[in-house]
């Protein structure tokens, strides 16, 4: 039995071993098996790292390849676009040319961050000056075209430079063809842009600061001969002249030159260059404790820069300001500047913009004082503004603009505008009025001087007069003797005296009237004359 218990003890032990190794086995399989799976993942990420590594150095070495030639790039469109508009301008690059750079290298970092910089620059180069001629040859073929529909010699400014440069235009560019410019045939000329160039060289040279303004004018005056000559324009010199007016109407309207409301870019443009030649600074209100006392000076003149003498010369800015505001600061009340502001009305000639602005002069003193806030100013200028109106018709014609328009700014913009439509309406009717005032003043000139006349042969019958008046009195005197003898002696009384007092009496009538007739036709006589 003990035997029995020997085998049977060791039949366990070796069914346990045949166990054991079995359970081996199984996690000998599972190790290899993740080891397996382990190596190949571990393989697979570097056969990733190296096809993106693969990838980056292509696409590394693409636009090297590419910047060869802009062309068939990202950098094609934008670039372009850039040139097109760039060319109206200044249809040259300069040499070196830097706002040229600054763009490629936007672009660059815009579309191409990888790319090498030196072979980004000599590509875009050469393809801006490729262009740049195709672009005056285009140019040139429309100025030289013999087409009598597209002639250019009697079109307005604005008109030439739409024929000249339609692709150029960001508005037009939906319009414009590239074929359509290369159609056109043309009168070569030898060296035109070269000699072109020449001549932009001596008008940029020029110093005067008004030669873009004469330029423009002279053109104007040569579109008007051409009209009336009907002259074809050949010369070089006037096709010249084409191109720099349409260049200085551009450079006009980028500089913002002869608008009336002078825009932010355009004050920062004045106080840069204060800043920049003159020994001006243009001090905000946040910049009064950090300005100096020279700035400060610099800018009085007359009696308030002599005012000043009596600082020191370490005086601080904010003493400087103090001072002046004592002598010329504003020492009204609130209670003042608001009696005054709604006693104010439009002067006679006076328009409603100065108006406005004398109103607003008037109450921001006691904005400043914080005893009217902005929205109450608002409303009082807007009430104010619109009841001072002096001209009726203004007034009523504006009602409805006061009821609806909320702003003051605005409302005074709308009342501007309804100003001058009335002043326009009105110019026609006092201009027809004329005319029978002069024709009436010549009548009376011709009747005062004839009256003149009248009065000169008046007083020369009335020196006469004097003279003659003896001699007329004696021989009445002596003929009516006579006649009394005469009658008294030969004659009987009943038919004497009734036959001479009606023959005398008829005769004189007669004579009477004869003699009124004569005097009224002297009259009338010197007043014809």
């Amino acid at each position: 039995m003990f035997q029995d218990s020997q085998d049977s003890n060791a039949n366990g032990i070796g069914e346990l071993g045949s166990q054991q190794d079995l359970f081996d086995d199984l996690v000998a399989a599972r190790y290899h098996s993740l080891t397996y799976q382990m190596v190949t993942f571990v393989v697979k990420v570097k056969e990733l790292k190296d096809l993106k590594k693969c990838v980056n150095t292509t696409a590394a070495a693409k636009p090297g390849r590419s910047f060869t030639c802009i062309e068939k790039t990202d950098m094609e469109r934008p670039l372009t676009d850039y040139l097109k508009s760039r060319f109206p301008k200044n249809p040259f690059l300069a040499d070196p040319d830097t706002e040229l750079k600054a763009k490629l290298m936007s672009l660059k970092r815009r579309l191409a961050p990888e790319a090498d910089y030196q072979e980004v620059l000599r590509a875009g180069v050469r393809f801006s000056t490729r262009k740049m001629v195709d672009f005056r040859s285009q140019t040139k073929n429309k100025m030289l075209s013999r087409n009598e529909s597209a002639d250019l010699g009697c079109k307005s400014l604005k008109d030439l430079g739409k024929a000249l440069f339609p692709g150029f235009n960001a508005k037009m560019k939906k319009l414009y063809e590239k074929k359509q410019l290369k159609k056109q045939s043309g009168e070569p000329l030898e060296d035109f842009w070269t000699a072109f160039k020449g001549f932009l060289g001596d008008i940029l040279d020029n110093q005067d600061q008004d030669k873009w303004a004469q330029l423009k004018d002279r053109e104007i005056k040569r579109i008007e001969r051409y009209i009336k000559t009907e002259y074809f324009i050949k010369t070089q010199s006037a096709q010249f002249e084409h191109l720099l007016s349409i260049m200085a109407s551009n450079k006009s309207a980028e500089e913002g030159e002869l608008v009336e409301n002078v825009s932010k870019v355009d004050i920062d443009k004045m106080i840069k260059f204060l800043h920049t030649h003159t020994d001006y600074k243009v001090i905000a209100s946040h910049e009064q404790r950090h300005s100096t006392p020279k700035s400060v000076r610099g800018s009085l003149k007359g009696k308030a820069r002599s005012l000043l003498l009596s600082l020191s010369e370490h005086a601080s800015p904010q003493q400087i300001l103090d001072k002046l505001e004592g002598v010329y600061g504003n020492v009204y009340t609130s209670e003042a500047l608001l009696e005054k502001f709604y006693k104010e009305t439009q002067q006679q000639n006076q328009t409603v913009a100065d108006f406005g602005m004398t109103l607003e002069s008037i109450i921001q003193p006691a904005v400043e004082k914080g005893d009217i806030t902005f929205e109450t100013k608002n409303e009082m200028l807007r009430s104010k503004f619109w009841s001072g109106i002096r001209d009726p018709l203004l007034k009523n014609s504006s009602r409805y603009k006061f009821d609806t328009v909320k702003d003051f700014d605005q409302l005074r913009k709308e009342i501007r505008a309804i100003e001058l439509e009335l002043l326009n309406s009105e110019k026609p009717t006092s201009i027809v009025q004329h005319q029978p005032i002069s024709s009436d003043s010549v009548k009376l000139d011709d009747i005062l001087k004839k009256i003149d006349r009248m009065g000169k042969r008046l007083d020369t019958l009335e020196k006469k007069t004097p003279e003659e008046a003896p001699r007329t009195t004696g021989n009445n005197q002596f003929n009516t003797g006579y006649s009394r003898g005469n009658r008294r002696g030969n004659n009987s009384r009943r038919y004497g005296r009734g036959n001479r007092y009606q023959n005398d009496r008829g005769g004189n009538r007669g004579t009477y009237q004869r003699e009124s007739g004569h005097a009224m036709q002297y009259t009338e006589d010197n007043l014809n004359e």
